[in-house]
């Protein structure tokens, strides 16, 4: 099975335990993409800390869920202006 299939099955069977310890599965995003992620760090934070729903999308895209509308951001920056 290739990397693809198994983050497939993984995501299908929902929580995969080894020896009663959790096991996560994560893509692999290129040196790049990593950097652009990581902009995200603080935004993320303080998301959770306010309870905002969001999802950090492939490629680096934030996607904010608020007072029932979808937004999305390229920039960490741009986010942090729109909060």
């Amino acid at each position: 099975m290739d990397k693809m299939g198994i983050l497939a099955a993984a995501h299908q069977q929902g929580d995969v335990e080894y020896n009663a310890n959790r096991i996560s599965f994560y893509p692999d995003y290129g040196v790049t993409t990593q950097k652009m992620r990581r902009l995200f760090v603080k935004m993320k934070r303080k998301l959770r800390n306010c309870g905002k729903a969001y999802a950090l999308l492939p490629l680096a895209r934030l996607q904010l869920d608020l007072q029932g509308k979808r937004h999305y951001f390229k920039l960490a920056e741009k986010a942090m202006q729109f909060l």
